[in-house]
């Protein structure tokens, strides 16, 4: 119900991968559209704005002419934010089990901790974007 609202579909992204966006002479520019669809905008605001920035958004809409009370566009902010915290939950947990899996079995060959085959760094990356999934999941945006 939410992200049927007529006056919101547009294109979108869908995809909650910011590398996918770069900023060229302070224009966005999207450089993998793969997922790209017709839907609420709603939809992507949860990936890259804060709740003030989308605040900002919702000013520079009604500029143009598309006025969503404060309340409701938030409302719909904050849900949008649950659906997408639980679409990409599942990728989160996934690293959760592969990074659990690999400490199981270099314990069990009694492989040295430098000698681990997933980088820290990305572990830490994937660690990082399942509790933004999560949190996104239990408290929207």
């Amino acid at each position: 119900e939410r992200t049927i609202e007529g006056t919101s579909l547009t294109l979108i992204n869908t995809d909650l991968t910011p590398d996918d966006i770069r900023s060229i002479e302070g224009h966005p520019v999207f450089i993998d559209c793969d997922q790209a669809a017709f839907g609420s905008f709603y939809l992507d605001l949860p990936n890259y704005f804060s709740v003030e920035s989308a605040l900002c958004y919702r000013n520079a809409l009604a500029e143009l002419g598309l006025d969503i009370p404060p309340a409701l566009f938030m409302e719909n902010f904050h849900e949008v934010g649950r659906y997408m915290g639980l679409r990409y939950l599942e990728v989160g947990l996934q690293a959760w089990r592969r990074h659990y899996n690999q400490e199981m079995k270099q314990n069990n060959d009694a492989i040295q901790q430098e000698k681990q085959s997933t980088d820290e760094s990305e572990w830490d990356a994937q660690y990082w974007f399942f509790h933004y999934s999560l949190e996104l999941a239990l408290n929207g945006q």
